[in-house]
C-alpha cells in the first residue's frame, strides 16, 4: 500500500470516534471572520519590539504596523470538520520586524484572527531578494492547524537581466493539526518578472516591480497557487498582493484576495 492511500485510511479509520467526540461541539463552534484591528496589532507590536528602527535600511522597510486595504475571500476545511468560508474583512494590519543581522525581514499579514501569515524575505549579498519562508495559522472550528513552507533559491528579484523568463525553484510544506497525521505537500514555484507598473499608494506613488509566481502543489494536497506581487524597489515591501489558491486532499483550501498597501509610512 502506498504510504499516501495508507495515509487516507488512517485519518478514515479516526474519523468515528473524532465525530462521536465533536459532533455535539461542531454546532457551536465559530463561523466566519474576526477583523483584527490596526491599533491591535500596534500594540502587539509594541509589545515584542519596545525600541523598533523606525528608519528604512537601504533596502528594507521601516519596522512598524502598516495597513493594506483588502478583498476577497477563503474557504477552509479539514478532515471532517465542516467547511468554514470567510470575508476578508476591508482592512488588514501587517507587521514589520527586522532581525538583528540586518539580513532579512518578516512580514505579518493578520487576515482575520482565525488566518494569520508570517513571511520572510531575505537579501543576499549580491543584493538579489528571496523568499525564504511562509507560516500560516489557521483556526478551524476548535483546531488550530500550522502550517510551515520552506522554499529553497527562491530568488524572486535581482539584479541580473531575466527577459521575462521564469525560473523555478522548490518549496516543501509541512501542516500540523492536531488531528492525524502531518500534511505534507511538495511545491514547485515558477517566478517571473513582468515588469514595472506605477501604483499609488495614499498621498504618493512607487514604481513597483510585478513578480508573478506561479506553484504546482503535489503530495498530501493537489492543485494550483498563483500568486502576483508588487515591491517597492527601495524598501522591498509588497505594495500590492494578489492571490488566488485552490488546494484539495488531506485539507482543503481555496483563496481569492487582493490587498493594496495604503501607505508607505507605518506606525510604530
Amino acid at each position: 500500500m502506498s504510504l499516501f492511500r495508507h495515509r487516507r485510511l488512517w485519518l478514515l479509520l479516526a474519523i468515528p470516534p473524532l465525530v462521536l467526540v465533536t459532533a455535539g461541539a461542531i454546532v457551536f463552534w465559530p463561523r466566519g471572520s474576526t477583523p483584527v484591528s490596526p491599533e491591535e496589532a500596534l500594540a502587539e507590536f509594541r509589545s515584542r519590539q519596545p525600541d523598533p528602527d523606525t528608519e528604512a535600511a537601504t533596502g528594507w522597510p521601516a519596522e512598524g504596523v502598516y495597513t493594506y486595504e483588502a478583498s476577497g475571500s477563503e474557504e477552509v476545511k479539514l478532515a471532517v470538520m465542516p467547511t468554514e468560508t470567510r470575508e476578508i474583512p476591508p482592512v488588514v494590519p501587517a507587521t514589520v520586524l527586522r532581525d538583528g543581522r540586518g539580513r532579512c525581514f518578516e512580514l505579518q499579514i493578520e487576515f482575520m484572527a482565525e488566518h494569520v501569515e508570517q513571511t520572510r524575505y531575505c537579501l543576499e549579498e549580491d543584493a538579489s531578494l528571496v523568499l525564504e519562508q511562509n507560516r500560516k495559522q489557521q483556526r478551524i472550528g476548535a483546531l488550530r492547524p500550522q502550517a510551515t513552507m520552506d522554499c529553497e533559491d527562491a530568488t524572486l528579484l535581482s539584479d541580473l537581466p531575466t527577459n521575462g523568463e521564469a525560473s523555478t525553484y522548490s518549496c516543501v510544506l509541512a501542516m500540523s493539526s492536531g488531528l492525524g497525521p502531518t500534511v505534507d505537500a511538495r511545491l514547485q514555484g515558477r517566478v517571473r518578472v513582468v515588469g514595472s507598473e506605477r501604483i499609488e499608494i495614499g498621498d504618493g506613488a512607487v514604481e513597483a516591480v510585478h513578480v508573478q509566481i506561479r506553484y504546482d502543489v503535489s503530495g498530501d494536497l493537489t492543485g494550483g497557487w498563483a500568486e502576483d506581487l508588487w515591491f517597492d524597489p527601495a524598501s522591498h515591501l509588497p505594495v500590492r498582493i494578489g492571490r488566488e489558491i485552490e488546494l484539495s486532499g488531506l485539507a482543503n483550501f481555496h483563496e481569492s484576495s487582493l490587498l493594496n498597501l495604503s501607505a508607505l509610512e507605518p506606525s510604530n
